[in-house]
């Protein structure tokens, strides 16, 4: 798609993110030119991080939307860590570096929207069987290395699913 509507060849070398809007627009993003770290952060406020047990800052490494929360709340961001080259990249596209990650409706009737591909994990099938067991936790990545992706699954994903499924259970148990 980029030689296509560029008509030049692939001139990046480092990793980076790649935007598209629609069908012919591409918006390349490398690590040292336009980012500082070629990966995306989900960022939470410490108050729902707190209210859900989540990390306030994990990696990202899948495909994700950038997405307009029109009346809903954003529960978490993704943050791109720009430079200044990156900000101004952006800002000429009408972009901002920071856009949901997770939408909420915070009406009666209550939707959640992962503006990503939050649900695809590598985690091997036989953990599972663990069931909220999460004695394996520690073993299946380094908790202390903020680019390590598989911090998503334990530290945001799976404390996220399982804080807003024991809401909606308590919610109602009391009706």
């Amino acid at each position: 798609m980029y030689k296509k509507k560029t008509r030049e060849a692939w001139p990046f070398t480092n990793a980076g993110i790649i935007l598209l809007k629609g069908e012919n627009e591409i918006l390349v993003l490398e690590e040292g030119t336009h980012l500082e770290n070629a990966l995306p952060f989900i960022v939470t406020g410490q108050e729902e991080a707190e209210n859900y047990n989540l990390a306030v800052q994990v990696a990202f490494v899948k495909p994700f939307d950038i997405v307009d929360p029109i009346n809903n709340e954003a529960l978490s961001n993704f943050k791109l860590m720009t430079t200044e080259e990156g900000e101004l990249l952006l800002d000429k596209h009408f972009l901002s570096n920071e856009f949901p990650a997770v939408i909420v409706n915070p009406g009666n009737v209550r939707s959640v929207y992962f503006c990503g591909d939050f649900a695809t994990s590598n985690l091997p099938p036989w953990t599972a069987r663990f069931g909220s067991l999460n004695i394996l936790q520690g073993l299946l990545y380094k908790s202390g290395d903020m680019n390590d992706t598989r911090r998503f699954f334990w530290e945001y994903y799976k404390p996220l699913l399982t804080g807003m499924l024991n809401d909606y259970l308590i919610e109602h148990e009391l009706e």
